[in-house]
């Protein structure tokens, strides 16, 4: 896993990168620090560093320090499954592929998860991340040939995150579509597993706005 920052600036930018385990918002580990010079790139190999925890998720929260904004984006490149059996399913499913995704630099209530399927080749999660300072309730639910599926409910403390595996949705096998709702501004991302390749894809989901109004910009993050 590699995480980028782009400075579009003409002067140099720091950046703090804030690791946030799934589950463990409240003991999270040191920041890693960057810095890009003006019109550059800065690279930060995580899997190298020992705050990254070897197993489970985590989100990643960038905020710019220097005044200076930045652009983010993330890779991940899999050579293979976890043994463990507290993997969850990215490590138990993919035995390989690449992907890379730009950070997300709003946050909404509602939100659309496009291009879902569950069956033997294709399989994944929809991710929530709640970047405000207090709880926040989410619901996920899938929408398949304009029917909608059984809610399930998640109630995400400040910083928090959760996966929610594409199986807990209960929609049958085809195409098919996830809705997120919550009372308050959270974050939406979609990792779709394809086991048979193998390869993996993370993109973020689409907020659904009555106005732009409806968006709220993480500030310098």
């Amino acid at each position: 896993e590699r995480l980028v920052i782009m400075n579009p600036s003409d002067v140099e930018a720091d950046a703090a990168a804030q690791l946030v385990p799934f589950g463990a918002a409240d003991v999270m580990p040191e920041p890693f620090e960057m810095a890009a010079p003006p019109r550059r790139y800065s690279v930060l190999d995580l899997d190298s560093d020992s705050r990254v925890p070897p197993v489970g998720y985590h989100a990643i929260d960038i905020e710019a320090l220097s005044g200076a904004e930045v652009v983010a984006g993330r890779s991940l490149n899999v050579t293979g499954g976890s043994a463990s059996d507290e993997a969850p399913a990215l490590r138990g499913l993919a035995t390989g592929g690449t992907t890379a995704s730009p950070g997300i630099a709003v946050a909404a209530s509602d939100w659309l998860v496009a291009g879902l399927a569950r069956s033997d080749a294709i399989n994944g999660t929809v991710f929530v991340h709640n970047p405000g300072n207090r709880v926040v309730t989410v619901s996920v639910v899938a929408r398949a040939d304009g029917e909608l599926g059984q809610a399930v409910s998640y109630e995400l403390p400040q910083g928090e995150s959760v996966a929610v595996d594409l199986d807990s949705l209960g929609a049958a096998e085809g195409p098919f579509a996830a809705e997120v709702h919550a009372d308050g501004a959270v974050v939406v991302e979609r990792l779709l597993v394809f086991p048979d390749v193998p390869d993996i894809s993370l993109q973020s989901g689409v907020p659904l706005l009555a106005s732009l109004e409806d968006l709220v910009v993480l500030g310098a993050n």
